[in-house]
């Protein structure tokens, strides 16, 4: 099987009759007040038509703390999918808007000089660095106050990233510094300054961990729900993982439990995604998610860590001759619940996916600055990473569309179409493989020793293999997915 996916927009044909069933479960409100309430209402049916109205209706907002960025507290709320990127995100977020309006005036030769004295003046290209920076006047603390979101005291008991104070600190002394005399305004160097902060925190916010699981999240839904035919209906419930944990392993009768059981009940899902990362430690929880699925009569998919097989990172340890186990207790739990009837009921599947290009000229220019949000050597875990289950949800539903799906389903298959980063590394094209890593035969033999579905990265294409569809159980045994 091969299937390209498109990432251009495009609205389903008028429903008809449902072929095959897809409940999507995820952390899709961010816990916005009020997301319990939402969430009593029952799955939502989702498709290309009403997409951004369920995405509106669900409130979706983060609240994110300082970090050491030199950001303060940000609170975010969400209307579209368009909001997740960095052009609306410098309009919302007002320490990133006032830099931004900054560098505005800095370019126009009306308002420069303006601006540049709001900046204090900037030191003459090889002048000797400012000493430590004063007291702050009145006057002083107020402008960092409003360019930086934050009073100058509340700034000096931050802590930074390097020994000489961080980049917020720098940005400080050297451009918002007291007047050098004599030094002539320099408004290049100025914007160089103001675009070099912007970007940190910029690139800051993006790469949070909350703010990425976040998007990832919707931006998987959109993936797949751009991709699935009419016959697929797709169906999202807002839970988080800490709730689902709660109710897996929760008594028959708890509420929550019970709760959970009906929405799925009520949707008669083939199969289930989950849009979370299970490892060792959580065999607990899967099993009761296991038997959760099979009281449904369907199947559970959700990714699995790389802790799983023994790695610490499939980029950093592609190798399986360097993957071992660091807990053999959690190793002979989980060994243990492949043994179990329920796990018929489970799939997990790694490594992970491209789902989007990184933000910069040659990939995907924003409006606002020149910004790029990968440097030379771009960070593993900065890429937006989308859970694997989406590519067996799209491969079921695929083969739902095309009546060839049954029970005992088993054929992965290729998925095109994806992501594709290229960057310079050492003066040489580096290519990001679209599935976190280039794996060998052997890896993915390992991989599939463990019980966990591998997904494959394709030289020079930009597309991933899922090798198989198969359930997490010991011996190996299908999805006991639900195919009517």
């Amino acid at each position: 099987m091969s299937v390209q996916f498109s990432f251009r927009s495009g609205s389903n044909p008028e429903r008809g009759a449902a072929l095959f069933r897809i409940a999507i479960v995820g952390d899709f409100s961010g816990r916005a007040p009020g997301a319990e309430a939402r969430r009593e209402s029952g799955p939502r049916p989702t498709d290309c038509d009403n997409f951004e109205q369920e995405f509106a209706r669900m409130n979706v907002a983060l609240r994110l703390p300082p970090d050491d960025a030199g950001n303060g507290e940000v609170n975010l709320r969400f209307q579209q999918l368009d909001d997740f990127h960095p052009d609306r995100l410098i309009d919302k977020v007002e320490p990133l808007a006032r830099l931004a309006r900054l560098r505005t005036g800095l370019l126009n030769p009306a308002t420069a000089n303006q601006a540049e004295s709001e900046l204090g003046g900037v030191p003459e290209s090889g002048a000797p660095s400012p000493g430590p920076v004063p007291a702050p006047s009145e006057s002083t603390e107020g402008l960092l106050t409003r360019l930086l979101g934050q009073s100058a005291g509340e700034r000096a008991g931050e802590q930074y990233a390097t020994s000489s104070g961080g980049i917020v600190d720098r940005f400080i002394r050297q451009v918002v510094g007291p007047n050098i005399p004599g030094a002539p305004p320099r408004h290049g160097s100025s914007i160089a300054r103001v675009e070099a902060e912007l970007s940190t925190r910029l690139r800051a916010l993006l790469h949070r961990p909350e703010f990425q699981g976040l998007e990832a999240t919707w931006r998987g839904l959109d993936f797949l729900v751009r991709n699935v035919t009419e016959e697929i209906k797709l169906y999202v419930i807002d839970c988080s993982r800490a709730e689902l944990a709660a109710a897996a392993t929760a008594g028959s009768e708890d509420p929550v439990k019970r709760a959970i059981y009906r929405q799925l009940e009520t949707i008669r899902p083939g199969v289930i995604l989950g849009l979370y990362t299970f490892g060792p430690p959580d065999h607990g929880v899967l099993a009761g998610i296991a038997g959760l699925a099979r009281a449904c009569q369907s199947a559970f998919v959700a990714g699995a860590s790389p802790q799983l097989v023994g790695c610490s990172s499939f980029a950093v340890q592609p190798d399986p001759d360097d993957w071992t186990s660091e807990s053999p207790d959690e190793t002979e739990k989980f060994a243990a619940l492949r043994r179990k009837r329920e796990a018929a009921c489970l799939g997990l599947a790694a490594p992970r996916f491209l789902l989007r290009q990184p933000y910069g000229k040659t990939s995907d220019p924003i409006e606002a600055f020149p910004f790029e949000e990968m440097p030379a050597n771009p960070g593993h875990e900065s890429y937006l990473w989308g859970n694997p289950a989406l590519l067996c949800g799209h491969l079921l539903a695929t083969a739902a569309a095309d009546e060839a799906l049954e029970a005992e389903y088993e054929e992965g298959g290729e998925v095109g179409g994806l992501p594709l980063h290229k960057f310079t590394s050492d003066g040489e094209t580096q290519v990001k493989p679209c599935a976190e890593a280039w794996l060998n035969d052997r890896a993915a033999a390992a991989i599939l020793s463990h019980g966990i579905m591998p997904v494959m990265s394709i030289r020079g294409r930009d597309a991933v293999q899922v090798l198989t569809l198969q359930s997490l159980s010991d011996p190996p045994a299908p999805l006991a997915i639900r195919a009517e």
